[in-house]
């Protein structure tokens, strides 16, 4: 039997490339397109094909005679890109995958949680976020119409889903290792009198279980699902969690959200949320049998990692910031808050 073939659009770095390590795993012959300005980690065991997908002349040449068994889009980020994708895998693939992201749900005025998947806005015609998240996911938004688009026209066999804040090894954004840096560090970290918000983030590892579920399921095509981990957390939470993983404290200092706003910028504490951001996992357990994973157990894992095995650079913000948050602690206990 011939391997199932599968191309990786946006393999080399975080998502993607846990998805290509899982893929070559479970022996399907991975072709990954990256636009080759990192590193490859699976040099000489996959076919690496380079090109940014803006330029679509270069992608069509490349591909135009080629198919796959499955297609895996890791990195579609506004309506173009993913109208061209259906244009161009229909007919040329069997399954295709779309990551989206939670983000939609930003652009509701009225968000109410769980989100569930139907509640992502049908329109976004007059729909003008700047900046931020919201911004992201009105670009995600557009994508993911165009997909839908696909399926009810002509059938295109794709499944669409919408992770969480997703965390694991390889994340360029490093927002989990500023956090337990500062816990590593044993300072106090701030935190918004306001926001107090609580999470469902992804991990990284559940993201590729979703992923491998959504090609193989004969329910999936033509379906959105949301993946979130099974646990909700607060900040405190999130913290404490990654604190006993260490076997130490997190020193929690709360400061007025405009006070840290002011002197740290508006990215100050990038999960400590304005209002709850929870996602409903109820479609993705019941059609494609997703288990969505422990918080407790992939976060504590994620801080031994950081703690224990990464060797990279500390995070650029943590560097540009960490002396003045410290400054604001110390003037903060020393004016007795």
């Amino acid at each position: 039997m011939n391997e199932p073939t599968v191309l990786v659009i946006g393999g080399g770095k975080f998502v993607g490339r846990h998805i290509v390590a899982r893929l070559l795993a479970e022996g399907y012959k991975t072709t990954m397109l990256t636009r080759g300005i990192s590193p490859n980690p699976f040099e000489g065991l996959v076919e690496s094909l380079k090109c940014d997908r803006e330029d679509v002349a270069t992608f069509d040449t490349l591909l135009y005679r080629r198919g796959f068994d499955y297609v895996i889009d890791v990195v579609s980020f506004t309506a173009d890109h993913a109208r061209h994708a259906a244009e161009f895998f229909f007919g040329r693939t069997s399954r295709f995958i779309h990551i989206s992201s939670a983000a939609v749900y930003l652009l509701n005025d009225d968000r109410l949680n769980p989100f569930r998947e139907d509640d992502a806005p049908a329109s976004i015609e007059g729909l003008k976020p700047i900046g931020g998240m919201a911004e992201y996911g009105l670009h995600k938004r557009a994508g993911e119409l165009e997909i839908e688009k696909a399926i009810s026209e002509k059938g295109f066999p794709a499944v669409i889903f919408r992770p969480a804040v997703i965390s694991g090894p390889y994340d360029y954004t490093q927002r989990d290792y500023g956090y337990i840096k500062r816990v590593i560090d044993g300072g106090p970290i701030l935190l918004p009198l306001e926001n107090r918000g609580c999470h469902r983030h992804t991990s990284v590892a559940d993201v590729v279980d979703a992923v491998m579920l959504g090609l193989t399921s004969k329910d999936a095509p033509g379906k959105i699902f949301n993946i979130p981990s099974y646990t909700i957390l607060s900040m405190p939470d999130y913290l404490s969690i990654i604190a006993r993983a260490l076997d130490t404290k997190a020193d929690i200092i709360y400061m007025p959200h405009g006070a840290l706003k002011a002197d740290l910028g508006s990215n100050y504490s990038p999960f400590a949320y304005a209002r709850d951001f929870i996602q409903d996992v109820f479609r993705a357990r019941c059609v494609i049998g997703f288990k969505p994973s422990r918080a407790d157990i992939w976060l504590a894992d994620l801080a031994h990692y950081y703690a224990e095995e990464y060797k990279g650079d500390p995070p650029e913000e943590y560097v540009k910031r960490r002396e003045k948050e410290l400054a604001l602690a110390k003037k903060m206990k020393g004016a007795g808050a």
